[in-house]
């Protein structure tokens, strides 16, 4: 706790605009861990086929989407601020809303 507080001082006292500066870096790794993700659920999807599940197409859509929004992200870096972060989250709400979808019919179908 008290790393994040003295994190936090110091974002407040040298001021925020590095961040902006640094801000497509940041975006361009980001997009590179979702693209990471999404070929981990890609294997997932090919595990599933393996398993010979019946939902296992469930698990290749939210690679997909992991994938393609990860790959917007990469090659465009460069939206505005405030797009890329609503990108971002409606990406994550997205994403995170058809993981548990997938969870619950696989739960479901057993």
């Amino acid at each position: 706790m008290q790393y994040c507080s003295l994190s936090l001082w110091a974002f407040c006292f040298f001021g925020f605009g590095w961040f902006v500066d640094a801000f497509p870096i940041l975006a361009v790794l980001y997009g590179l861990f979702q693209v990471l993700l999404g070929f981990r659920k890609l294997q997932r999807m090919v595990d599933a086929i393996r398993m010979q599940q019946r939902l296992w197409y469930l698990r290749g859509i939210g690679a997909a989407l992991t994938l393609v929004f990860g790959f917007v992200i990469v090659f465009h870096p460069d939206m505005k601020l405030v797009g890329v972060w609503a990108f971002t989250g409606v990406t994550l709400i997205v994403e995170g809303v058809f993981d548990c979808v997938a969870l619950v019919a696989q739960e479901r179908k057993g």
